[in-house]
């Protein structure tokens, strides 16, 4: 009856290990940042865009303060992902700002680090 038992729990670790290890792993890692985003003038929406077909995300109306957004961190090698699309948004805050009567302006921030990132963004009129 013990070596039932045994026999069983050993079954069962060895179950739980194969499906543990046959998991789905994102070939990407996304973490999380904090950023500033202030625009001169004032008012404007900043958009996300997110890499691989990912929704794109409202941020919210200038000025942005402390607001914590997904930034692409990693891409698996061996992943067949658009590398042209994962070296723009690898590291960088991909928006888009747009304020009526200026231009609309996509661009690419740098985010650096854990600490919050700030970004003055001057926008021009049309």
């Amino acid at each position: 009856m013990k070596t039932s038992r045994i026999l069983t729990a050993l079954l069962a670790i060895a179950l739980l290990g194969s499906c543990a290890s046959s998991e789905k792993k994102e070939p990407y890692t996304f973490k999380p940042r904090t950023i500033t985003v202030i625009t001169e003038p004032a008012g404007a929406r900043v958009m996300q865009y997110r890499p691989f077909g990912l929704k794109s995300e409202e941020l919210g109306i200038t000025p942005i303060v402390n607001r914590e957004v997904l930034i692409l961190t990693n891409v698996d090698p061996s992943a067949g992902v658009n590398w042209n699309e994962a070296l723009d948004h690898a590291g960088n805050l991909v928006v888009l700002v747009r304020k009526d009567g200026y231009r609309a302006r996509k661009m690419k921030l740098p985010v650096k680090g854990l600490d919050t990132n700030e970004f003055k963004i001057k926008l021009s009129n049309r």
